[in-house]
């Protein structure tokens, strides 16, 4: 069966399906990868619909050129942008209720995928290789924890920190390639 490309409806993110196995590239290596709104839209959409294609039997995601992911990007929140997730929120619990929103359907996903990553783990466990043993062993107890209250509470944090006046400074001195100063607050 030839390799399927995935129309993902930006060119931030690419999908192919080979095999059963689903790569999805985020393609903007020019900023190594920031997280942009379009890329976790697609991103949070080609998950969702890996978890119920039974087609789909692994989700490989890596990113184009030099850098996996560089985060949210920096220079989209200097503008307001929010860094990699949607518009920004009107108050804080919009804005803490849009980021778990996105968190766990990008983040937390692959969770919902625990079962096809667990059948390809213990497939490719069968064999010779330590590595994959060691995976095998931990990957019960890496998903086993409750993700979603992870997601949850680093979703708060995040939001929060990124009201404070330090943060406003960080992202300033990003943008101008310039030392940040900070005053704690």
């Amino acid at each position: 069966m030839a390799a399927e490309e995935i129309d993902t409806g930006t060119t931030d993110l690419l999908a192919v399906l080979d095999g059963g196995v689903l790569t999805l590239t985020m393609n903007r290596p020019e900023v190594r990868n920031a997280m942009s709104g379009a890329m976790t839209g697609a991103l949070a959409e080609q998950l969702a619909a890996a978890e119920l294609n039974a087609a789909v039997k692994c989700v490989v995601l890596t990113g184009a050129g030099k850098g996996f992911c560089a985060g949210g990007d920096v220079k989209a929140m200097a503008g307001g942008g929010g860094g990699g997730g949607s518009a920004p929120a009107t108050t804080l619990d919009g804005a803490i209720h849009t980021q778990r929103v996105n968190q766990r359907a990008t983040a937390g996903k692959p969770e919902g995928l625990a079962d096809k990553t667990r059948e390809l783990a213990h497939r490719l466990a069968s064999g010779p290789t330590v590595a994959f043993r060691y995976m095998k062993e931990n990957l019960n107890r890496a998903l086993s924890g409750d993700v979603d209250d992870c997601l949850d509470l680093e979703a708060t944090h995040h939001i929060h920190t990124g009201m404070t006046e330090d943060h406003r400074a960080a992202v300033k001195a990003f943008v101008a390639k310039e030392e940040p100063v900070f005053k704690g607050r």
